[in-house]
Formats: structure tokens, C-alpha cells, sequence
């Protein structure tokens, strides 16, 4: 009988809903002192023991993807965590923790697209797009990218909406 009321379930539900990948959540990004800085736009309120933060910087070009410009590893304590502005981790940051897959920091240039990613086993991806353009006093800020193209538009960015329960089953 149990067995019936599970397949029963499964029927109701779309096949598409099944096979559908989630959407990244959205990664925080500032400008500070010139600088990229990012965060998670998401509240995380502990931390297990060990954990880390990947965070990784790529950048693009008209043909697509172009290189890492950044990539590294952070340990995570629960007076640090990268969830606001203020505990962001800038761009450049050099971490205690040594990877095979860290890799420096390339200089950042501006009118040119960047995507952020930052990744942890106790959250979801977080990705970003935003480009460093200059207005017309020549001061920096961060634009919002269309595609491999940055616009003049001010980057804006949103937490996700509390998950639902079908969200936090399938992914939705």
C-alpha cells in the first residue's frame, strides 16, 4: 500500500518538474576601495566544523569564456562568514588554506564581464555576472553584464525568496 500512495505521487507530478535543473542563487558583489568583494546573498547561520568557501572569478570575452581570473579556497569559523557587505572577501584575498586549484589574482580591467561563483558543501552555488565600468567622472562601479556585454545599468541584486517544500525536494 505504501509503495502505491509513493507511485501515486510521483504520477501527479510533471515529468519537466523532475528533470528540471535548479537556478543558482545570486552571489554578492561591492565595489570596495576599487575592488570586488563578494559574499553570499543567503543567511547561513552555522558553520560544521572544517568548512570552506570556494570562491572563483572567471572572466569572458565575445567568444565566451576567456579564463579564471581568481580562484581559492577559505576557512570558515562562525564569526566570519562572507553574508553582508561588511564580511565580504575582497578580490586578491590570499588564503591560509593551500589548493591545487588556487590561482592568483589576474588583474581585473574595466568594460569586460566577469562571472563570480562561490560554492560551499553547506550551500547552494552562488553565481554572478557584473563588469567594472567608470562613469563619466571616471569613478568605477559595478554594471550589470547582457550577456557578453556590459551595460551602463547598476548592478542590482536579490536574495532568493524562502524555498518551498517541492523547491527543497527537487530542486525547483
Amino acid at each position: 500500500m505504501k509503495y502505491f500512495f509513493g507511485l501515486l505521487v510521483l504520477a501527479m507530478l510533471p515529468i519537466s518538474a523532475l528533470a528540471m535543473n535548479r537556478v543558482p542563487d545570486q552571489a554578492g558583489v561591492v565595489l570596495k576601495n576599487g575592488v570586488p568583494c563578494f559574499y553570499s546573498l543567503n543567511p547561513i547561520e552555522k558553520v560544521e566544523p572544517d568548512s570552506k568557501i570556494g570562491i572563483s572569478v572567471y572572466g569572458t570575452s565575445a567568444y565566451g569564456y576567456a579564463g579564471t581570473m581568481w580562484q581559492v579556497d577559505f576557512p570558515l569559523k562562525q564569526g566570519n562568514i562572507p553574508v553582508s557587505p561588511e564580511s565580504c572577501i575582497p578580490y586578491e584575498s590570499i588564503s591560509s588554506i593551500k589548493s591545487e586549484y588556487d590561482r592568483r589574482a589576474q588583474p581585473l580591467t574595466t568594460n569586460t564581464v566577469y562571472s563570480i561563483s562561490i560554492a560551499g558543501s553547506w550551500i547552494y552555488p552562488q553565481d554572478s555576472s557584473f563588469c567594472i565600468i567608470k562613469n563619466k567622472q571616471g569613478e568605477k562601479y559595478l554594471s550589470e553584464a547582457s550577456g557578453n556585454c556590459c551595460t551602463e545599468k547598476p548592478l542590482m541584486q536579490k536574495k532568493r525568496k524562502s524555498r518551498s517544500f517541492l523547491f527543497g525536494l527537487f530542486g525547483l
